[in-house]
């Protein structure tokens, strides 16, 4: 929730509930957030769930978005909101196996965001996401770096994807990444 600043400033019809496992502090981080900024797990996070038309979520265990354990959401699950929709926002680029805990069978999302190529292919392939419940975005963090001004920058951006970086394992810089050219 102390991430949200651009949601937050969007002018439309969309009713915004953040939920926090420190919400004073995201509050005192952002005051727009004050009274829709919710504890993770409490009543008032339940409540939020049951009537949301969308969750979106970068956690994807269920007990993550949905506060409920599987006892009150078998009592209560006919009281959710029928066209509920759970969008994970998978928030890295998938670098380990990770077949034991992300299956598409074993989670209660309809949506992945998915940033890569990789990802798109790999999202299908090894864990059973349908084509199209997969949302490809690409890296929209870096949109304002190439919003069509030609200006010299310098960007600083570690990553731990070395198949994202563009020097080999010489250590030399591949010719198409070169600025004389």
């Amino acid at each position: 929730s102390h991430r949200c600043g651009d949601d937050d400033q969007q002018r439309d019809d969309v009713s915004r509930v953040y939920i926090s496992v420190d919400p004073d502090s995201a509050i005192k981080g952002n005051p727009s957030l004050a009274g829709r900024c919710l504890r993770a797990g409490s009543m008032q996070h339940a409540a939020a769930c049951m009537v949301a038309e969308r969750i979106l979520t970068s956690f994807i265990d269920q007990e993550s978005f949905q506060p409920l354990s599987q006892n009150q959401f078998d009592e209560v699950g006919d009281l959710l909101n029928p066209r509920q929709t759970v969008v994970y926002l998978q928030h890295g680029v998938l670098h380990a196996d990770l077949s034991h805990y992300i299956p598409y069978d074993r989670r209660a999302i309809d949506f992945a965001v998915v940033s890569t190529t990789l990802e798109e292919e790999t999202m299908p392939a090894k864990y059973n996401y349908p084509q199209q419940s997969l949302i490809p975005c690409g890296m929209p963090r870096f949109d304002r770096l190439t919003s069509g001004r030609q200006e010299r920058r310098i960007l600083f951006a570690p990553s731990w994807r070395k198949y994202l970086t563009p020097i080999d394992n010489s250590g030399k810089e591949p010719e198409k990444w070169r600025d004389d050219q």
